[in-house]
């Protein structure tokens, strides 16, 4: 990915319209990402739900779908907007990616093992500021000839009062 592009897309996210901290980490190094795949397949294999189970048993499986950069949201405990912030910071980098012609994915299934104490040193190699706790994530990457988008439902969820 081209580093302007890159920086063009995470300054996008940083100017979200957000109520207090958090944390944009980038990550593009192939070990850590690599570690974190494996870390989600294990988590995905110790779930108890068969087609978890299935999903990281299968060997073309990868839970960051071979993008080069994931960027993790993360946010401090005293922030009780942290979810809605990170939200809205990872709707303008999916916004401006696309704009790019990029591909991208909302993920929590990636963030859950960084969650995990049992993943603590993993986390570490995020070098998330002290207190910082991952909450969501965004990966970011050319998109695949052979995708396949899941069909969506037409929710009913919308009324308007005059």
């Amino acid at each position: 990915m081209d580093e302007n592009d890159l920086e063009k897309i995470i300054e996008t996210g940083k100017i979200a319209p957000v109520a207090g901290k958090f944390q944009i980490t980038v990550v593009q190094n192939k070990e850590i990402l690599n570690k974190l795949n494996d870390a989600v397949k294990k988590t995905l294999k110790a779930s108890g739900d068969e087609a978890r189970i299935a999903q990281a048993e299968n060997p073309d499986y990868n839970a960051l779908y071979g993008a080069n950069t994931f960027v993790l949201f993360s946010a401090p405990d005293e922030n009780p907007f942290g979810a809605l912030d990170i939200s809205l910071s990872a709707e303008n980098i999916i916004l401006a990616s696309t704009e790019l012609g990029l591909g991208t994915c909302y993920m929590l299934t990636p963030v859950f093992p960084l969650q995990s104490p049992e993943n603590e040193e993993l986390l570490k190699e995020f070098e998330l500021p002290e207190g910082y706790k991952p909450i969501g994530a965004v990966v970011i990457g050319k998109v695949s000839s052979g995708i396949q988008y899941p069909e969506r439902n037409d929710l009913d969820n919308v009324n308007y009062v005059k």
